[in-house]
């Protein structure tokens, strides 16, 4: 995509197998995902160790992990903040799809599993 105004929820297909995120835009400051996860489906706990991943939420409810096996339930209109090296990740347990928007703070922040 060219420009600097984007739909986050135009032109995204749901996966029957698993979360899936399509990149927006990329420059050399940040990276923008669309992320889209059907009722049962997971993004697994992680960290990323070299920037910040902020999560805007844009349709229905996720059950977000904030490590230490602890959950929270964020809904549409909130943002949550993970700046490096915190556990995030998240699985819908609703009835209705999730969307959000995740900004890296880089375009390359890294990925790791980590436990929820």
């Amino acid at each position: 995509m060219n420009g600097r105004v984007f739909t986050a929820t135009e032109a995204i297909e749901f996966s029957d197998e698993h979360a899936e995120s399509t990149q927006i835009v990329e420059t050399s400051d940040s990276a923008v995902f669309v992320w889209r996860v059907k009722p049962g489906q997971e993004l697994s706990g992680h960290i990323h160790s070299d920037g910040q991943d902020t999560w805007v939420m844009i349709q229905g409810t996720l059950t977000y992990y904030l490590g230490d096996g602890q959950t929270k339930q964020i809904t549409a209109g909130q943002v949550d903040v993970d700046p490096e090296e915190i556990v995030h990740g998240g699985v819908n347990e609703g009835t209705d799809n999730v969307i959000f928007v995740s900004i890296h703070s880089g375009p390359d922040i890294g990925y790791e599993e980590a436990s929820r």
